[in-house]
């Protein structure tokens, strides 16, 4: 016997997140460029002696930035993945669920073969 049930995933709302988790991440990338372009700009001339704690707290933020765009991107993937998976079932629910009602036609013809004079 067939799953009879649908599988249960909502391909609208795992494509929306996919393309927001991927829209942020290329969003904290562009910006991570920008900040280092005017880093960079800003202190090209100057010295002193907060200057190594800004170059350090700036590694800090453009590194963890770095990481969340990675994880954005993963995750992204992640649920792209799942939406395959799921049509990929769906599609071989649907498969087993024509070839049990086909086999049940096959069956019904035999027994009216089988059963006429």
């Amino acid at each position: 016997m067939p799953n009879w049930n649908d599988v249960r995933w909502d391909w609208g709302a795992a494509d929306d997140a996919a393309n927001t988790l991927r829209r942020i991440a290329n969003e904290l990338s562009e910006l991570r460029g920008q900040r280092g372009d005017k880093a960079v700009f800003v202190l090209s001339g100057s010295a002193g002696p907060y200057q190594s704690v800004f170059f350090e707290d700036f590694d800090t933020i453009q590194n963890t930035s770095a990481g969340l765009s990675n994880d954005c991107h993963a995750l992204a993937n992640r649920i792209s993945r799942l939406s395959e998976e799921a049509r990929e079932e769906q599609q071989q629910r649907e498969r087993e669920r024509e070839r049990w009602k086909r086999r049940q036609r096959e069956k019904e013809r035999e027994r009216a073969e089988d059963s006429s004079p």
